[in-house]
């Protein structure tokens, strides 16, 4: 699995859409940094777009920024290339965790449930969509990686 792309949205540090292009890193690249500029929330958010779980202490709830507002959109999309033995297939996984809001109208709260996407690069067509269920993401992840 190489990464391609990773896109956060309201995750941890990073505030509104954030980009990482590893394309432009090259072949072998350092994270580095100091003490919670994000480094371990790069790694959780590809983890967290994979197999829709973080591996460190935190939990899911862990990853929205507390900048992010009701209101605001809270994910990560994460794009790589895996499989197919000399050409890499492209892959993008979406994923939006379960959180608890505001309610619109009245008072309280509200559970707003997980979300996940899976989709696969085809040319000419562009992105294909293969699943739109969280569980059905998992096993289309388990089966490409393992």
């Amino acid at each position: 699995m190489r990464p391609i792309k990773l896109e956060l949205t309201n995750i941890g540090p990073f505030v509104g859409k954030v980009l990482l292009d590893f394309t432009e890193l090259g072949e072998v690249f350092l994270v580095c940094g100091p003490t919670g500029s994000g480094k371990t929330t790069i790694f959780d958010a590809m983890a967290y777009a994979l197999y829709g779980s973080v591996p460190s202490t935190r939990d899911n709830a862990d990853l929205i920024s507390h900048f992010a507002g009701d209101a605001d959109d809270v994910g990560v999309a994460f794009e790589f290339s895996a499989g197919g033995g000399l050409t890499p297939q492209r892959w993008r996984v979406e994923r939006k965790p379960q959180r608890t809001v505001a309610k619109k109208r009245g008072e309280g709260s509200t559970e707003r449930p997980a979300e996940a996407a899976i989709y696969q690069w085809r040319e000419p067509e562009g992105w294909r969509p293969l699943s739109d269920k969280v569980n059905g993401v998992g096993e289309r992840v388990s089966a490409l990686l393992g």
